[in-house]
């Protein structure tokens, strides 16, 4: 676990090396409650994706929109049925096909506001009624009944 203030770079580069799989929430990327919340961020702080590119780990990028309704700790408040629409990438981000970081930032950054517009595409077309994810139809834990508010329910869009 890293703790900020505490944990250094070369320790979490030990970390990131240790693992097959590791998850980086990129500095400045959680805003849940702020004017433009819904647009994409620049990955402006490199630390954790500077990491990644050191242990030569593939990055998959997943934006998942509407965690914020979960839990909103300004209002004191939780959700048990909020619908999350989650998009991923179609494919990682490799270091091994970049020759700098630079290049590997640039890349990745691309593929981040790629994904992070198709989630919350998904969840405003969703939310507008327009659309089904297609299994949705089919039933199952994301079936009617979830989309009802009756479970938790999750979309994705690859």
């Amino acid at each position: 676990m890293i703790e900020r203030g505490k944990t250094s770079r070369a320790q979490l580069l030990d970390m990131c090396r240790s693992h097959d799989r590791y998850l980086i929430f990129p500095e400045g990327t959680r805003r849940a409650g702020t004017p433009g919340s819904d647009l994409p961020v620049a990955l402006a702080g490199v630390g954790g994706l500077k990491n990644i590119w050191e242990s030569r780990r593939d990055a998959l990028v997943v934006i998942t929109a509407n965690k914020e309704r979960i839990v909103n700790e300004r209002h004191g408040r939780a959700s048990y049925n909020t619908t999350l629409y989650r998009a991923r990438a179609a494919a990682p981000v490799r270091p091994s096909e970049h020759a700098t970081f630079e290049e590997f930032h640039a890349a990745l950054e691309a593929t981040w506001r790629e994904t992070w517009a198709r989630a919350y595409a998904l969840r405003d077309e969703c939310e507008r009624g327009g659309r089904v994810a297609p299994y949705l139809a089919a039933g199952g834990r994301n079936s009617a009944a979830s989309r009802l508010g009756k479970t938790p329910a999750s979309k994705e869009m690859m």
